[in-house]
């Protein structure tokens, strides 16, 4: 099977919507490193990801709303339109905006719930796991920003170039 309309379709990404597209990705794959670690005086150390621990409704949430992202973004890699439903009520870009805004609120409130939960025990660490997702996820919602501006500045050029040019 022949996959070179993968790296076609890939190319005609603009570079925002590949950051948009890895920010999401690293996001999904931070979820399952270490977000927590403790060392309790009497017990075993343990550590959480996303997915274990106080925060894990968050992390969950965190994960679902990033899959959902590179889900759409595979869709447009694969040249299917199985998420057309979404262009019905809002833009992608606008999607990646309200989704990345999420994000990172949700990945905030994780930190200040493991920061929380780490004054119970002596030794506790929050771990490279919250940051990955914080810093994927603000690189993400920049370049999905900067989508926007970018479409925003073709509309605006369009909308005040004379029918003389535009028949050229």
């Amino acid at each position: 099977m022949n996959y070179a309309f993968l790296a076609k379709n890939f190319r005609s990404f603009s570079t925002e919507e590949k950051i948009v597209f890895f920010g999401n990705l690293i996001t999904v794959l931070s979820c399952f490193l270490p977000w927590f670690t403790a060392d309790p005086m009497y017990g075993e150390s343990f550590f959480y990801s996303a997915f274990g621990g106080p925060g894990a409704l968050v992390g969950i949430f965190i994960f679902l709303i990033s899959i959902f992202s590179v889900a759409v973004m595979s869709d447009r890699l694969f040249g299917s339109k199985k998420t057309k439903f979404l262009k019905k009520y809002t833009s992608e870009t606008n999607f990646f905006i309200f989704s990345g805004v999420q994000q990172v609120i949700f990945c905030v409130i994780s930190w200040s719930i493991l920061v929380f939960v780490s004054r119970e025990f002596e030794d506790a660490q929050i771990r490279f796991g919250v940051f990955v997702a914080i810093l994927s996820q603000v690189s993400a919602l920049t370049a999905a920003i900067l989508t926007k501006k970018n479409e925003l500045e073709k509309q605006t050029k369009s909308f005040f170039h004379s029918p003389e040019t535009q028949k050229k």
